[in-house]
């Protein structure tokens, strides 16, 4: 049985994907339902700004509360940000898995990891381990 699953963390395709469809959606419909040139000039403007920070803060994980690295293990969850600050939590669920990702519930907080985020393994392989370490192997 494995005791410790090591999960390192990168910035996700997936999510700046859909982060990028939302924010062209939100453009086309400035420029669609807005007929004063102006209003939807300034409104892009504004949206475009927003989403460039945002991009760059929480989708390339520079900020200091970006999770970096996850270790798992039987009885307990350890979580590195990237102020290198690290914190042990307890209690820890499964809340949703697929094959693009991965839903963790820790306290009242979830961390979602998408497919491609991961870096030292594949999604499958940490799924097939923590349904051992969790729920033990039944066979």
């Amino acid at each position: 049985m494995i005791s410790v699953l090591k999960i390192d963390i990168k910035p996700s395709k997936i999510y700046l994907t859909i982060f990028i469809s939302f924010y062209l959606f939100n453009i086309f419909v400035a420029w669609h339902y807005f007929y004063n040139f102006l209003l939807s000039t300034i409104i892009s403007i504004i949206i475009s700004i927003l989403a460039y920070f945002f991009i760059v803060k929480n989708i390339a994980l520079t900020l200091e509360n970006s999770i970096k690295n996850i270790s798992l293990h039987q009885d307990y969850i350890i979580i590195t940000k990237n102020n290198n600050s690290i914190k042990k939590y307890d209690a820890f669920e499964l809340v949703y898995l697929s094959q693009f990702l991965l839903i963790i519930k820790i306290n009242k907080k979830y961390i979602v990891i998408f497919k491609d985020s991961i870096i030292n393994t594949s999604l499958s392989a940490i799924i097939r381990n923590l349904n051992i370490m969790l729920y033990g192997n039944k066979n």
